[in-house]
């Protein structure tokens, strides 16, 4: 066991610098959390592999993306609250379990998002584009779906997403 007596004991440099540096380390873990709690909401988190598959000319065209998978009440109520990035080929995958009519906002969201709105057998049924940041409107599916899809703010245009793409991805049952 490390004696600290001496140290503190000592003299008052000594004990100056002690209580600086304790009082410094012990602010460390609430900087750290305060800081990086918002920008990564589920840190360590695996990330999942989805592709979109839209059509150009008659061709397919394969969109790759890395996204985080939000299938808990919890995560999906926290959802890209408060990042202030999200990369190109990032986003957000909000899992509902089964088809149903759902609803999305913006509270404390920073950044615009592309949400798309997916039925279980993978099919984009609804677009939204450019959601507004901090606004609680609700954005409604219109159609049951299974999942929603959110995506850095003027991705679907930028990519030519339309309706009746497919989402491929374990969720959907593509492996």
């Amino acid at each position: 066991m490390t004696d600290f007596r001496g140290l503190i004991l000592g003299s008052t440099r000594r004990r100056s610098f002690a209580w600086g540096l304790a009082a410094l380390l012990g602010l460390l873990p609430v900087s750290y959390e305060a800081h990086m709690t918002p920008q990564s909401a589920f840190a360590g988190e695996a990330l999942s592999r989805l592709t979109l598959l839209s059509q150009d000319g008659g061709k397919d065209v394969r969109h790759l993306f890395q996204v985080e998978i939000a299938d808990t009440d919890k995560e999906r109520l926290r959802g890209l609250m408060y990042r202030k990035t999200l990369p190109d080929d990032g986003g957000m995958l909000f899992d509902y379990g089964e088809d149903r009519e759902v609803a999305m906002w913006m509270r404390n969201t920073l950044i615009p998002l592309d949400m798309l709105f997916i039925d279980k057998a993978g099919v984009v049924r609804h677009i939204h584009e450019n959601a507004i940041p901090h606004d609680e409107t609700p954005i409604a599916s219109g159609v049951p779906v299974r999942a929603v899809l959110e995506l850095k703010g003027g991705t679907v245009a930028k990519l030519g997403l339309r309706e009746g793409d497919r989402v491929i991805g374990a969720l959907f049952g593509d492996k």
